[in-house]
């Protein structure tokens, strides 16, 4: 029976598209966060103004 962790998965696609797993797993998180599947900032937010320069 195989083990179909999170961490063994990215551990298995992360050399077949040429990054090493921390980054994977950080892209992840991050569209985990943008989806709204993960709490947390999205990435648009990040990018918002949220200071005006006037």
């Amino acid at each position: 029976m195989q083990n179909y962790t999170r961490v063994n998965i990215i551990k298995y696609i992360a050399p077949k598209i040429g990054c090493v797993p921390q980054t994977l797993n950080e892209w992840v998180k991050r569209v985990e966060g943008d989806t709204r599947v993960r709490d947390g900032v999205t990435t648009t937010d990040c990018w918002s103004p949220s200071i005006s320069n006037s």
